[in-house]
């Protein structure tokens, strides 16, 4: 039988829906499957089945002024602490080559270029 000719005429005749006593009534069984230790977890979470202990916490009442004047005894004097000697930075080839990009261009004399000369560093093969 063509189907797609039904599915048109389903359409147009409407679809007669079933009540819900007249459908069949089929019951699954219960599965049997063994639970994994964090299914059977997982499923007391779910159903609240656990009870909560009572956990005490004891803690010193402090008072926020009295920790700021508290001395620290990790912190060093100011007068004690060494510093490291400072090395003096060099930078490497790439910031060098993006340092002299963005250096503007030197412009030469007129006088220069007639003589022939070049900037300094610039060779050109003949």
């Amino acid at each position: 039988a063509p189907l797609w000719p039904n599915v048109i005429r389903e359409l147009q005749n409407g679809v007669r829906l079933r009540k819900a006593t007249e459908r069949p009534q089929r019951r699954a069984p219960p599965k049997e499957c063994i639970s994994s230790p964090y299914e059977l977890l997982l499923d007391d979470i779910q159903h609240k089945r656990y009870t909560l202990r009572k956990v005490i916490v004891e803690q010193k009442r402090r008072t926020p002024k009295a920790d700021v004047t508290a001395p620290k005894p990790h912190l060093k004097p100011v007068l004690e602490r060494k510093l490291k000697v400072c090395v003096p930075w060099e930078a490497s080839w790439h910031e060098q080559l993006v340092a002299e990009i963005k250096r503007p261009h030197k412009l030469r004399s007129s006088a220069a270029r007639k003589n022939g000369s070049r900037p300094k560093g610039t060779c050109y093969k003949v």
